[in-house]
């Protein structure tokens, strides 16, 4: 299994367009934008840095997936509403079998993510639950 941290960042002191509309976040050498030490990527896993909602847009995602013969992707993180949504459509625009795993993303009301993730499931992809994409995951199928 390829495992890939996208690691939203801005940087300091330059033209940022997502921060035109929001509060400053995720500044390259901030807090913000470290990846959790629980979750840290191991040797062999990739770090490809983001600056838009969409991980594919602007990234060499798409080519690290494809070198990998990565046919299934599955997607968790923050926040459904922009970047889960944005990533999980440009990854069905790019024919890879999409995946959102539903109690391991979330965005700032329950109502929204309920909305998301109800047409991510109707229109993009597949919402599943993380001990359904384990089990997946061992049998092979995933």
């Amino acid at each position: 299994m390829t495992v890939i941290f996208m690691q939203h960042r801005y940087r300091r002191g330059m033209p940022e367009k997502n921060l035109e509309n929001m509060r400053e976040c995720c500044l390259e050498g901030t807090r913000g934008v470290e990846i959790d030490s629980e979750l840290a990527p191991r040797e062999g896993e990739y770090v490809i840095p983001k600056r838009r909602y969409s991980a594919f847009y602007g990234t060499d995602l798409d080519l690290v997936l494809r070198e990998n013969g990565v046919k299934n992707l599955v997607i968790v993180g923050t926040k459904t509403n922009c970047c889960i949504n944005a990533t999980a459509l440009d990854s069905y625009y790019r024919n890879y079998e999409t995946f959102v795993v539903s109690d391991c993303v979330g965005t700032d009301d329950e109502a929204t993510n309920a909305v998301y993730l109800r047409d991510i499931s109707k229109y993009i992809g597949t919402v599943l639950g993380s001990a359904e994409v384990e089990d997946r995951i061992e049998r092979g199928i995933l």
